[in-house]
């Protein structure tokens, strides 16, 4: 692959809107990056966005909650709703981040639901689409086809028409994924429909907890106290919600994590385990043969061939 640099990126595509001042943000689909180790923008509301790294971990506080989001997780934010980001980091952190253009993902939205007559009858409906403000976790076709639109652009210039189609491919591939991976309250156990919400709001906090401090030796009781839920309910109510119990949740998380930095970073194994927040390289060699089939070492060499 291909390293991006920002700088190089927005040089080979001078005419294409990477970095724009914000006067443009909503007017057009663009990109804002950048690589750094710190970095600090207050209280900041801008178009729909989906905020990504390329390499390392950067924080935004949405909605009065922090999410570190890591080259394997993304995290959505909607027009006019302000953030925070903010990371001060020993190792660089490159930061890839879509604004939407406003209207573009409602119309994508309203063209996926819409058969071909209807859309003929009313070529300029919309859906209303809000974004789920949570963190992506887990293999996602957004964050590959995220890359595959990095490495292009690091390459050589694309042009307006080539521009416009990764937009396009990646809203369809952004909308999909919301659709299929949001968890339903329905699924919930509980009487009330307020009930049932509330329980979903409050698991999900948890589970992006376990996501932001996956690097560290976080517990899902940590979670449990994060989400304001007692420990029993937690488990319960995170297996409903989301098909797998919490403990196995992060455990895979950790180790899609590691897989990805193995085939896109060149670190060490030994500084891969410490920053997936696994124990010992002995557990994790264990853990990742046996969900991969492979030792790390030959993992990252196949998975480069």
């Amino acid at each position: 692959m291909t390293e991006f640099v920002p700088k190089v990126a927005a040089r080979l595509n001078s005419e294409l809107p990477i970095n724009p001042p914000v006067s443009l943000f909503g007017t057009t689909n663009a990109i804002l990056t950048g690589t750094s180790r710190t970095y600090f923008v207050p209280d900041f509301a801008g178009p729909s966005s989906l905020k990504a790294t390329l390499r390392g971990t950067a924080s935004w506080k949405v909605d009065e909650r922090v999410r570190r989001v890591s080259e394997s997780t993304y995290l959505l934010v909607n027009a006019g709703q302000p953030y925070t980001i903010s990371y001060d980091e020993p190792s660089d952190v490159t930061t890839f981040v879509l604004l939407f253009r406003d209207g573009f993902l409602e119309e994508i939205a309203a063209g996926m639901r819409l058969g071909l007559n209807s859309s003929l009858d009313d070529p300029f409906h919309t859906d209303s689409l809000e974004l789920p403000t949570a963190l992506h976790a887990g293999p996602s076709a957004v964050l590959q086809k995220l890359r595959t639109f990095a490495e292009q652009l690091a390459r050589r210039s694309l042009g307006t028409e080539l521009w416009d189609l990764h937009f396009h491919q990646l809203a369809v591939t952004l909308v999909r994924e919301i659709r299929s991976n949001r968890p339903q309250s329905s699924d919930i156990s509980a009487t009330k429909a307020s009930t049932r919400q509330e329980l979903l709001r409050r698991v999900s906090i948890g589970r992006d907890f376990l996501v932001s401090m996956s690097d560290q030796p976080v517990t899902v009781e940590d979670a449990a106290r994060a989400a304001c839920i007692s420990i029993f309910h937690f488990h319960r109510v995170f297996v409903e919600a989301f098909g797998i119990s919490p403990h196995l949740f992060l455990r895979d998380f950790r180790l899609q994590r590691a897989a990805n930095m193995l085939r896109l970073a060149d670190d060490p194994v030994t500084e891969i385990v410490a920053k997936v927040g696994f124990k010992s390289v002995s557990s994790f060699s264990s853990a990742f043969c046996k969900q991969f089939g492979l030792p790390p070492k030959l993992f990252r060499t196949r998975s480069r061939s």
